[in-house]
């Protein structure tokens, strides 16, 4: 356990650094601000922001383009635009509401990254919105949301997910190994995990069947190819555990 911070230590310099740590920051004044809550008040105040968090912070507002479904629209040329339009959505989502909240979005967001240039094709971007916003949930802690292993369930449906990972590549023939790696070894244990080949090759197995949607106006899940079912029916287990799918 680690030893609290004694009060002759709280200095500006400290209080500095943990509303820096707790979120990204703040003009002179509230910094200033937080060093004179003292050590206490200010530890609570920081932690209290996440518990206020509520659903008005996690739905936030998208841009007009996120709902386009036309499949003849001009797509590609509004591509830059989408881009900018995008970035700027997405400081607007870290810096709104409650900054211990946001810090744990951008952890979230650089644990389980996805990769804009990997997920090429016109709708790129309604895809990163709606992960963005699964990814706003979970950090917010609403409802069942904040669980670990939901959150990993929700990732690997993601059209983001599926696309950058070669989840759609995978089927009962053709196992793709990508997703099922990067979970054991990036997502959850880690480089030294104590996993084997086994238990890489049972996670992919287990998420096999995700596709990307083949209608334009993309559903709020990607469907599920019947091959998993067909062919590679029941759970794995997956490092000596049972494996849901």
């Amino acid at each position: 356990m680690l030893t609290p911070l004694s009060q002759e230590k709280w200095t500006r310099r400290a209080a500095d650094h943990l509303f820096h740590r707790a979120g990204f920051g703040g003009s002179p004044a509230e910094r200033e601000a937080f060093y004179q809550l003292g050590q206490s008040s200010g530890i609570e105040a920081a932690i209290d922001s996440l518990a206020e968090t509520n659903e008005n912070w996690s739905a936030f507002p998208k841009p007009d383009w996120s709902t386009e479904t036309d499949p003849n629209g001009d797509l590609w040329d509004g591509d830059s635009e989408r881009r900018r339009s995008f970035i700027a959505w997405y400081l607007r989502m870290l810096c709104d509401g409650q900054p211990l909240a946001a810090k744990l979005l951008k952890f979230l967001l650089d644990h389980l990254p996805i990769d804009m240039s990997t997920c090429s094709g016109s709708t790129r971007f309604m895809y990163f919105i709606r992960y963005f916003e699964m990814m706003r949930r979970h950090a917010a802690g609403i409802g069942q949301d904040g669980a670990f292993r939901k959150l990993i369930q929700e990732v690997s449906w993601s059209e983001a997910m599926i696309k950058m990972l070669d989840l759609d590549e995978s089927s009962a023939g053709e196992i793709n190994e990508n997703f099922g790696r990067e979970l054991l070894e990036l997502f959850t244990l880690g480089v030294d995990g104590g996993y084997t080949e086994a238990d890489v090759g049972a996670a992919a197995e287990a998420f096999t069947g995700r596709r990307q949607p083949i209608r334009w106006s993309i559903p709020a899940r990607p469907r599920k190819s019947g091959c998993w079912d067909a062919d590679k029916p029941g759970n794995r287990i997956v490092h000596a555990s049972d494996f849901w799918r």
